[in-house]
């Protein structure tokens, strides 16, 4: 099975509370390495540029997405005890806490972890990695704290399972957060980027969401302009 993982996780762009984009650089990495994936770089917001300039408003509310999942592509909703349910329910909630709540994290100093650093360098690379998840560690640990009312959340994770193809499906109603994760034999790829396509076309935008370009809007972008 080839491992095929949607980029649409919507919180800032980030996937779950622990998530940092990686800034540095290999001075040892060849150059046209580094210019093939400033082409890919660019060639990505070129098409979210067009693709957000397709798109119209019109939506459907999560149970209205549910159902159509359910009769269209045979999903399920599933229960606690799926595999990994409360960790990926958890995912949301702490990085919806850092997107809704960043006051309580203003004493945080792991934005200076961010700063370029050699990664062909391995003394510097792995003192980084440290401090990356010494950082991480502690602000878990501050979220874990949070009592639950702090920030609520309603949370689904439906599945789609055909064998060949097995589809995650996220939905959080309250914040209109939607992200999809997915596995498939190598020649199946295509067929489930499709249907994870139609189940973001079919939630839709509504006009709002276009004009303030919402979390929701965002997806919807991100999903269309991913590479088949």
């Amino acid at each position: 099975m080839q491992k095929a993982t949607d980029g649409t996780s919507i919180i800032g762009g980030a996937d779950g509370p622990t998530a940092i984009g990686i800034i540095g650089y290999d001075k040892n990495q060849p150059i046209l390495l580094r210019w093939k994936r400033s082409l890919s770089l660019w060639m990505y917001r070129n098409k979210r540029r067009k693709v957000s300039k397709k798109i119209r408003p019109g939506s459907h509310t999560t149970e209205e997405v549910f159902r159509f999942m359910k009769e269209r592509y045979n999903a399920y909703e599933a229960t606690t005890d799926y595999p990994m349910y409360e960790h990926k329910k958890k995912q949301v909630r702490f990085s919806l806490i850092q997107k809704e709540m960043p006051e309580l994290f203003e004493e945080d100093c792991g934005m200076r972890l961010l700063e370029t650093v050699d990664f062909g360098d391995d003394i510097l690379r792995n003192e980084w990695i440290n401090n990356i998840r010494e950082w991480t560690m502690k602000r878990e640990e501050k979220m874990n704290s949070l009592p639950e009312d702090v920030l609520r959340i309603d949370y689904h994770l439906f599945v789609v399972d055909n064998g060949d193809e097995k589809i995650e499906i996220e939905f959080e109603d309250r914040h209109g957060i939607v992200g999809c994760s997915w596995s498939s034999a190598k020649g199946n790829r295509k067929k489930v980027n499709q249907m994870v396509k139609d189940i973001h076309l079919f939630y839709g935008v509504s006009q709002e969401d276009i004009e303030q370009t919402t979390e929701r809007y965002n997806a919807l972008v991100a999903m269309l302009a991913r590479k088949e």
